[in-house]
């Protein structure tokens, strides 16, 4: 295990570090909330015109990011639901503010940061299913004729007929 908490590759084991993190930036992002409303007596984006407001946008928006990957990790791999079945559950979850806006009455601002914090972990779970399609279909490829790791009798990269750039007459 690596000092940080993950493989030395960067990728991360099952286990419940990641309800821990998912926590702590939860508490973290409630935090520069509570900080922001009490000192500006709003959240609104829309009345983001002072420097100090700007500061809290972008806590908002570091620790949003943060939050994401973490809820992301945390339903993909510590709950064992996967890449799909998390961003599925994502899609809904982001529906929910829209929902309680139109027909509840859920005031504009708090269905924007809704949204907003819920809005990293569904894109985060999107583009890890969409790199283990890419990586699943690198593998399939490999060693096949034409694949990225088929050579030519000579132990040369190889391509198939008809397919690439054909190599220069002086170099066959």
């Amino acid at each position: 295990m690596h000092p940080s908490g993950g493989h030395p590759n960067g990728s991360r084991r099952p286990g419940w570090g990641g309800l821990f993190e998912a926590a702590l930036w939860a508490i973290v992002l409630a935090l520069i909330f509570w900080l922001w409303y009490r000192s500006e007596h709003t959240l609104s984006i829309h009345s983001i015109y002072t420097r100090r407001r700007e500061v809290y946008y972008w806590a908002v928006v570091f620790a949003t990011f943060a939050l994401g990957t973490a809820l992301g990790d945390l339903t993909a791999t510590t709950l064992y639901l996967g890449y799909l079945a998390s961003g599925i559950m994502f899609f809904f979850v982001i529906l929910i503010p829209a929902v309680a806006w139109k027909f509840v009455g859920l005031n504009s601002v708090v269905a924007f940061w809704f949204a907003y914090v819920v809005n990293p972990s569904a894109r985060r779970l999107v583009r890890r299913l969409l790199q283990q399609a890419a990586l699943h279909q690198r593998r399939q490829l490999r060693g096949r004729p034409g694949g990225p790791d088929h050579h030519d009798h000579r132990g040369r990269p190889g391509r198939l007929p008809g397919r690439g750039t054909p190599r220069h007459p002086a170099a066959r």
